[in-house]
């Protein structure tokens, strides 16, 4: 079954050929056109196993789509990505300072991932923990989806993956000010993931995923409070 790494409103779409990449995952979506950031803060969870592991954030901005949390490999370390809708196809690179590596140690656990736009112009910085790390011409001032992942790749089925936290897990920057989003769904549902509608122990914006979460119908909401 192909794996997409990407969502388009309710849809799902596929920037690259994944069909060895797992997921589980929350996502919300804008219409308004005023989202000039998005942040979530990450627990940071050392994972062994044959495949990779990773946690990430990630926004939907014009035609283009930017992820940045941590891959276990030879411990968490920084991973930025970034790809451009090119004739229908996900290509791999954005316009800027494309940064996709594998060497920076991800130093605290929680970190924060931050993607924020510049002085409202095309311009979208990527920052983890206050430290500027890329910097895309993302050819939109404003967000329109943003999501949150757990992902293991490359694999033939999905390995056991430990209890992650997200808290917050989505804020939005809107006006100048932090938000936090008024609601998520979840996404992929290769493991678990829960909300405060499935754990009354989480708060708005709070989420968990893993192997020891009970798997959702994707599209279920997990918090809302609009």
């Amino acid at each position: 079954m192909k794996r997409f790494l990407f969502v388009l409103l309710l849809a799902l779409i596929q920037p690259v050929d994944a069909s060895q990449y797992w997921q589980s995952g929350a996502y919300m979506r804008d219409d308004t056109g005023t989202v000039k950031g998005v942040r979530s803060t990450i627990e940071v969870v050392k994972v062994a196993g044959k495949s990779q592991k990773s946690a990430w954030t990630a926004a939907w901005i014009g035609d283009r789509w930017v992820q940045a949390g941590y891959i276990n490999w030879s411990g968490p370390k920084i991973v930025v990505m970034c790809f451009s809708l090119v004739n229908g196809a996900w290509k791999q690179g954005c316009p800027g300072t494309d940064y996709y590596a594998h060497t920076a140690i991800v130093q605290n656990s929680p970190s924060v991932f931050e993607i924020t736009n510049l002085n409202d112009s095309n311009t979208w910085r990527v920052t983890i923990d206050g430290v500027l790390t890329s910097e895309f011409d993302m050819g939109a001032n404003s967000a329109k989806s943003a999501q949150v992942n757990i992902e293991q790749s490359p694999a033939d089925r999905p390995e056991h993956f430990p209890t992650v936290e997200f808290k917050p897990a989505l804020e939005l920057l809107v006006s100048g000010v932090w938000r936090a989003a008024t609601y998520a769904q979840s996404s992929y549902n290769d493991w678990g993931v829960e909300g405060t509608r499935q754990n009354s122990a989480l708060g708005n914006n709070q989420l968990r995923m893993g192997s020891a979460i009970k798997i959702l119908p994707r599209d279920t909401l997990l918090w809302d409070i609009r």
